[in-house]
């Protein structure tokens, strides 16, 4: 395998033979008979395709490990990766913190308990957005990275420009300022993140960042004064629905209208 590190991996008992077994799914995938609980950040669970094979946007060794000489030294409920089932069940009882650096032996400190919270942020504190634009997702860190009760709340100050799911994902709906808080369900810990919505532009406009890591999805849209008519999405000249790099390069969009009369460009970089 790729590096070196500890691997966390974890055999259900309750499928039949061997670890590196497969059964199948509904027409779709079929899948490991153990489970394999490392997460691997904005990645599915681990999955074989259809055709048996691992898919490589889906199964990368390179995150599989950790170690200190990797950056990831803690695996928990509060981490990314964070532990959880092939089926999608987070795991709330695994606490993995300390991990050393690899060598003939690397150590780590485990707990099926943890800690009280101390405090969280979230990944963006403001956010400036045009009205239509695509929502976008708060994250928060919880620290420190053993706390027991990882979970928060969201709340915005004014549902008529922004709204916010349990998830932390937020929807644009009106012009304005309002701000987003996160707040643990231990200690009352809070985060806040400021949310800008102006007017939609005069003109119809991509509504897409200039720059991305490789690995997201990203939904197509056209914002502003005939928005309505771009209906087709081309990346690189292949017709598409969402935007989802898996290389680094520079992609060029494309919306144009079904009768290809009106067709606006922009360009991503992938990193």
């Amino acid at each position: 395998m790729y590096g070196s590190g500890l691997v966390i991996y974890k055999v259900n008992t309750n499928f039949e033979g061997n670890n590196t077994g497969v059964y199948p799914r509904p027409e779709t995938e079929v899948i490991i008979n153990s489970e394999l609980i490392v997460y691997r950040p904005d990645m599915t669970p681990t999955k074989f395709e259809k055709d048996g094979n691992f898919h490589a946007a889906y199964n990368n060794l390179e995150q599989s490990f950790f170690s200190a000489d990797v950056g990831r030294t803690a695996f928990t409920p509060n981490t990314n990766p964070y532990p959880f089932l092939t089926n999608g069940t987070k795991i709330n009882d695994i606490f993995i913190t300390n991990i050393s650096s690899a060598g003939e032996t690397i150590s780590f400190d485990f707990s099926r308990t943890g800690v009280s919270v101390a405090s969280v942020s979230l990944d963006k504190t403001s956010i400036s957005v045009r009205l239509g634009e695509a929502d976008q997702t708060l994250t928060p860190t919880i620290l420190p990275v053993n706390a027991q009760n990882g979970s928060v709340t969201w709340t915005t100050s004014n549902n008529r420009v922004a709204t916010v799911s349990a998830e932390g994902v937020v929807s644009f709906v009106g012009v304005g300022t309002c701000t987003i808080t996160v707040t643990t369900t231990d200690g009352n810990k809070t985060a806040t993140c400021s949310v800008t919505v102006a007017e939609p532009p005069a003109y119809p406009v991509i509504a897409i960042a200039d720059e991305y890591p490789a690995g997201v999805i990203v939904p197509l849209r056209v914002i502003g004064a005939g928005a309505d008519k771009l209906t087709i999405f081309k990346v690189n000249g292949v017709e598409v629905t969402d935007f989802s790099p898996i290389w680094a390069s520079l992609y060029e969009i494309e919306a144009s209208s079904a009768d290809g009369k009106i067709k606006i460009t922009t360009y991503v970089n992938v990193k």
